[in-house]
This record gives structure tokens, C-alpha cells and sequence, in this order.
């Protein structure tokens, strides 16, 4: 399932940790800020997906901070997509699943994303991300939990990486508001 986060709620977060990904425009854009919710540490984390852009084309389809959504395309097929030589074959990157960008998220932040809400083209898309997202459920946590272990183990919070300590921390004073 997808979900979108409550816009104040992001813009809280931003005020105390500048890499959530937060922009004013997502409270009257068509697009929507979507996600997956994993469960750590008793709390629910949102994981922000972000659309392909051509550097992602230099990435790995997994490493320790995202996870590529991708689907297999034609090579006659390529123009205005972003795509990606994979074996033999050509992939479409759909999306990032941005795991390093992760955040914490109370109940009343987020809510199901309604597809129907979309034109067809990006209807399309969106189910094709949650479906990816289902489909690679396990992965998708044991890369979160993973990244999220070592941040709090180590206290060392990487280079564009949100700042789990910091936000969970932040989540009670948002639960005060």
C-alpha cells in the first residue's frame, strides 16, 4: 500500500532536520507525496519514494540507502524514459524507494493513497510502484531496519541521511501540538 503524509506534519519535520524532503508546493500539487510504512522500534516509519531522474541511472538497483523500482522495456521503447542497460536487457526506472530518507510518523500523519484520485497515466504508475513495493516487501524492511540499526548503533548519521535519533525525538513534541 501507498500512503501520503500530512503536509504540516512534513514541514514540522523539516524545521528540525533539513533532509526530509519537504516542499510547500506538496499541498496543491497533483502529485502527491508518497510512500511505504514499515514498523522499527515500535514506531511506524514512512519511506519516501521519488521519482527517476537520469542520475538515478548511475545507481546501483539496491544498495544500502534505496531500493530502484524498475520494470523490463523494449529497447525500440526508450525515448522520454529513464532507463538502464540490465544484462540483455533494458529497464525503466519508475521511481527511488529513498530508504536513507526515512521518517518517523505517528498515527493521524498519513493516510491511503486513494489511486482513483489520479488521471490514468499516473494511476498507472502508482499501482505499478505499490505493486513493486509489495512484492519486494522483505527487502524493502530488511534495508530499513539494516540502515536503521547502524545509525543507532553508531550514531553516526551519513551524508543526506535523515537523522533518526533527532526526529524521533521530535515526534513527541509534534504529538503535544
Amino acid at each position: 500500500m501507498l500512503y501520503v503524509i500530512d503536509n504540516e506534519y512534513l514541514k514540522f519535520l523539516y524545521e528540525v532536520d533539513k533532509e526530509v524532503y519537504y516542499n510547500p508546493s506538496y499541498s496543491n500539487k497533483t502529485k502527491p507525496f508518497v510512500g511505504i510504512i514499515v514498523f522499527l522500534d515500535n514506531l511506524s516509519y514512512f519511506i519516501p519514494l521519488t521519482s527517476a531522474k537520469p542520475k538515478h541511472s548511475k545507481f546501483k538497483t539496491t544498495s544500502r540507502e534505496h531500493i530502484l523500482i524498475t520494470t523490463p522495456i523494449n529497447d525500440d521503447n526508450l525515448s522520454n524514459k529513464v532507463y538502464k542497460k540490465h544484462m540483455n536487457n533494458y529497464i525503466q526506472m519508475l521511481s527511488l524507494i529513498d530508504i536513507k530518507k526515512m521518517i518517523p510518523t505517528p498515527e493521524g500523519t498519513y493516510t491511503k493513497l486513494n489511486f482513483n484520485d489520479f488521471d490514468p497515466t499516473y494511476k498507472k504508475l502508482l499501482l505499478k510502484e505499490c505493486e513493486f513495493c509489495v512484492g519486494n516487501k522483505q527487502k524493502n524492511y530488511k534495508t530499513a531496519i539494516n540502515l536503521y540499526t547502524k545509525q543507532k548503533e553508531t550514531g553516526v548519521v551519513l551524508k543526506r541521511h535523515c537523522n533518526f535519533t533527532i526526529l524521533e525525538n521530535s515526534v513527541n513534541n509534534w504529538k503535544k501540538k
